[in-house]
């Protein structure tokens, strides 16, 4: 309708009239562009929340796990602090027993820092981060798989290094399992195959549970400071959620 109009000013040399439909065309053309931009920002700003909320939980369940482990190695260093001083001494009480003998099966017994990091990984794989306007927000969430891979290369580190104290522990302390252990681990005392004097008098197995030792106490203040990382990552991501939030 509008080009047979135009045709019809221009036959007519009605240069007002041409001018009017061209602008006409010109503005419809101009809100058709700016509505469907309007309608691809709307989209993706929800595809942000939706992608944030996801990485709100991703992180929250990397922390609890983390901390959950690091709890449990922290537990572990300790029966490594036991079997030191029993070492040193060359006594135990029967009360410790048990722990001792967990310390023994858990030595060089390391636990990676747990990352739940599908939601990023599929955000830069896809080449869609920038939905993320927060520039330094996304930039923290991109250098978090940095770090991962330094703890876990840490970790790799680490039991290059321990490696041989643990098979030295290993093979002068047998322990004796029949079943599936879980979680818990708790190893009594009847399941060690070596007897508590030859265990005293072999100072290479207490320099190796030193070792081990020290190592559980490095790599667990590995573990806690990962979980402070994600904990202070998600508070700033669940910010961001709240401010995006508001102004929807």
């Amino acid at each position: 309708m509008i080009l047979k109009r135009l045709a019809s000013s221009i036959s007519r040399q009605d240069w007002f009239a041409v001018c009017l439909e061209v602008l006409i065309v010109v503005v419809g053309i101009y809100l058709g562009l700016q509505a469907s931009e309007w309608s691809q920002d709307r989209d993706d700003r929800q595809a942000e929340i939706a992608y944030l909320e996801r990485i709100v939980v991703d992180l929250r369940s990397s922390e609890k796990q983390t901390r959950i482990d690091a709890d449990f190695q922290s537990r572990h260093a300790g029966y490594g602090g036991l079997i030191i001083d029993s070492l040193d001494t060359c006594e135990l009480s029967l009360n410790n027993r048990n722990d001792f003998a967990s310390g023994i099966y858990l030595a060089g017994k390391y636990i990676n820092a747990t990352f739940v990091k599908a939601t990023i990984e599929e955000l830069l794989s896809s080449g869609r981060a920038t939905l993320i306007r927060n520039a330094e927000l996304r930039q923290k969430l991109i250098e978090l798989l940095r770090f991962y891979d330094e703890h876990l290369f840490y970790m790799s580190d680490v039991q290059l290094r321990t490696a041989p104290h643990v098979n030295y522990i290993d093979s002068v302390v047998p322990v004796t399992v029949r079943e599936a252990i879980g979680g818990g681990v708790n190893i009594t005392w009847d399941r060690l195959r070596t007897n508590f004097e030859d265990m005293c008098n072999d100072k290479r197995l207490l320099s190796a549970v030193i070792a081990t030792t020290n190592y559980t106490w490095d790599s667990t203040d590995s573990l806690y400071t990962w979980a402070e990382r994600l904990s202070t990552l998600g508070g700033e991501v669940r910010a961001e959620l709240a401010t995006l939030r508001k102004s929807k």
